[in-house]
């Protein structure tokens, strides 16, 4: 592949993503406004998104009045229902698994005990096999949609790296849990702390639009927190 050719690539690939990163913050937005956010011509952003519709990425949610005459603008959306993720709530030796799509709906849990004796290796183990179990029973054209994996785990993450670095008794230390998942099911998968997973979900979720900035706090079994600054 020609440089030039590799760089129109890489170029088609940051415009999907930031439309797609504008779409899932803004909730819905005309082609109109994404080009005028993005610093897009509007027929580049037709372009685009006329392919993301045709590949179910896109929806096409209602149209609606922009104070002009002619056509209503139309508003486009996420298919945030046929996204799924995969997740793992890890707090102790009982924990959760999960599978969501991206409006916060759950599909499919379940909970999981190990004993004291079980390595971490083994948990993360058993937490894949659960999580391939669930994979295998899908239609082959849901399977596709699948689009990571997350760990919220207890103690302090290399976030960057996907190494939980300090559990505090849940397992070992220095535990490579991205490569060993990513190893096992061929998926991105990412790490962080179980409060700040929880942070980050409020804040996605219930979509506090006049809150930027917040402590969070969990209680029971044991008390964690989280800060929320400017949104992150």
């Amino acid at each position: 592949m020609t440089t030039i050719g590799k760089n129109m690539i890489d170029l088609r690939v940051s415009n999907r993503v930031a439309i797609l990163n504008l779409l899932y913050t803004a909730g819905g937005l005309s082609r109109r406004e994404i080009a005028a956010q993005l610093n897009l011509t509007p027929a580049a952003i037709s372009h685009i998104t006329g392919e993301m519709i045709q590949e179910g990425v896109l929806i096409e949610a209602k149209k609606v009045g922009d104070g002009r005459m002619g056509r209503r603008a139309v508003i486009l959306e996420i298919n945030v229902t046929r996204f799924k993720v995969l997740c793992a709530y890890i707090p102790t030796r009982d924990l959760r698994f999960s599978c969501f799509d991206l409006a916060g709906n759950v599909h499919f849990s379940t909970d999981l005990s190990f004993d004291k004796s079980d390595s971490g290796k083994e948990i993360v183990g058993a937490v894949c096999d659960q999580m391939q179990a669930y994979i295998d029973q899908l239609d082959p054209s849901e399977r596709r949609w699948i689009i990571g994996v997350g760990l919220g785990i207890k103690g302090i993450c290399d976030v960057r790296n996907g190494i939980s670095v300090k559990s505090f008794g849940l397992w070992e230390d220095n535990l490579p849990l991205r490569d060993m998942v990513e190893a096992r099911l061929g998926i991105k998968t990412l790490v962080d702390n179980d409060i700040r997973c929880m942070a980050y979900g409020d804040m996605l979720f219930n979509r506090h639009e006049d809150i930027q900035s917040m402590l969070f706090v969990k209680l029971g079994p044991l008390v964690g927190g989280a800060f929320v600054i400017g949104g992150r």
